[in-house]
């Protein structure tokens, strides 16, 4: 490692520099790579991953059998943005183990990754991140349904009715949606029959009834039971060679900015700085880009510079950079504020019993071929069946109902489960603690003739 990090040991020079290699990113590299003869240099403070750069992970075999383990990848991927000072002092401790005194804390001590200008009561705890190429592309969920109506709000009255339609022809295609991926699947095509029946209403429109969730995924052409689920590396379609990575472990100076396309990982991008210009205008004249596997910082220099890191991080190097931060309130004002998500619900259908034996009639030779291959098994599923994958959007309420196997980020009750068994713990204790000294009162009460 190198002791100076703020030393600079050069300068790449290339057309475009894109600080992020998540969806978006990959949508800005495709459609250069696809339409110009731009050079284009990618960096990432995530690790390549896979040898395929922004593949899904969910496409390794071992989650294709077995689903419920990729929840702790999702986990390990998952990290929040910001992170406040704990001050609690460890319970099981004893009394003569060091501790951080409190006033330490008061005076700005904080452990790594901890933010000491967070405050515990307003953090965003649920919010986070994803450091690898690919981002979060490399384990969403690949659900592609386009906006409810309702949920447009001003982007309404931003963009026509033609442009979008344009721009949300133009993703499906890159993400290569599709609704048939499932149609074999039993489970998913008598849960999409069983709510078609339900909502089958004269004033329901037919863009709003019940059926497939547009998926970026396909079924693989050599064994159809695996699925090759859609992710960044998708969208960057021909581009994602694993010869285009660069090994944070090399040199950064190294990389061939001669290529077309070249992604470097574990490169974080620390500031864009500006140039010195008396007018209103602002660019940039250089990032700084730190080689987090070698501790070594290099200048790259490009014609064009593109930002998109994410919600909250690309708004951090900006304001890293001296934009948006109150020195200029006229530039980027709203930097950094009015973020926003929308309410996600999750609950657990279980099919009705006339549903699932009404299976063994609507699919006797599936049934009768898994009944013979698996006598003991009492449910008349074949097993390796799809999952269902539906959706409808509600005609009177602004919320697209999602019917499919997920995986969310994290188990949203485990924390609250914790927090009110502890609740719970605490307040049986202090209960248990009362009924003892009532029963210390009664006794002394007993003795008190005798004494």
């Amino acid at each position: 490692m190198t002791e100076n990090t703020d030393q600079e040991l050069g300068q790449l020079d290339t057309d475009v520099l894109i600080i992020g290699s998540g969806p978006v990113g990959a949508v800005f590299a495709r459609e250069l790579l696809d339409k110009t003869d731009a050079k284009i240099l990618m960096v990432d403070v995530g690790d390549a991953g896979t040898p395929v750069p922004g593949a899904h992970l969910k496409n390794v075999a071992y989650f294709q059998k077995d689903v419920n383990y990729f929840a702790n990848i999702i986990k390990a991927d998952f990290h929040p943005t910001s992170i406040a000072v704990n001050r609690s002092r460890e319970v099981t401790l004893g009394t003569d183990a060091y501790t951080v005194p409190p006033e330490a804390y008061d005076n700005g001590y904080s452990t790594w990754n901890e933010n000491p200008d967070q405050d515990p009561y307003k953090n965003i705890s649920g919010a986070g991140c994803t450091y690898k190429v690919g981002g979060m592309g490399t384990h969403w969920t690949a659900a592609c349904p386009r906006m409810h109506q309702g949920e447009l709000g001003d982007l309404e009255h931003l963009v026509s009715d033609e442009d979008r339609e344009k721009l949300y022809k133009r993703a499906e295609v890159l993400y290569d949606v599709t609704q048939e991926a499932f149609d074999t699947s039993i489970r998913h095509r008598t849960v999409r029959d069983t709510l078609a029946e339900e909502y089958e209403r004269e004033d329901i429109p037919k863009a709003y009834r019940p059926q497939a969730l547009p998926l970026s995924v396909k079924r693989r052409t050599r064994d159809q039971s695996f699925l090759n689920w859609g992710s960044t590396a998708t969208i960057l379609g021909p581009h994602a060679k694993p010869s285009c990575i660069h090994l944070g472990a090399g040199p950064s100076l190294n990389v061939n900015t001669a290529r077309p396309f070249r992604i470097l990982e574990q490169h974080l991008c620390r500031k864009l700085v500006m140039k010195d210009e008396d007018d209103d205008k602002k660019s940039v004249e250089y990032a700084v880009i730190h080689n987090m596997l070698r501790n070594e910082r290099i200048r790259v220099k490009a014609k064009h510079y593109i930002v998109c890191c994410g919600t909250v991080l690309s708004a951090q190097l900006l304001h890293a950079s001296g934009l948006g931060n109150g020195e200029d309130d006229d530039f980027l004002p709203a930097l950094g504020r009015y973020l926003t998500e929308q309410p996600l619900a999750f609950c657990q259908v279980v099919m009705k019993r006339s549903i699932v034996e009404g299976i063994r009639e609507d699919y006797p030779d599936e049934v009768a071929q898994h009944n013979d291959e698996h006598p003991e098994d009492p449910i008349p599923i074949p097993h390796g069946d799809g999952d269902p994958q539906c959706w409808f959007r509600s005609h009177n309420h602004n919320y697209n109902p999602q019917q499919k196997r997920a995986i969310t980020l994290y188990d949203a009750g485990t924390k609250t489960k914790r927090k009110e068994k502890k609740e719970k713990n605490k307040n049986k204790k202090k209960k248990q603690k009362q009924n003892k000294n009532l029963r210390i009162v009664n006794l002394l009460n007993v003795l008190k003739p005798f004494c």
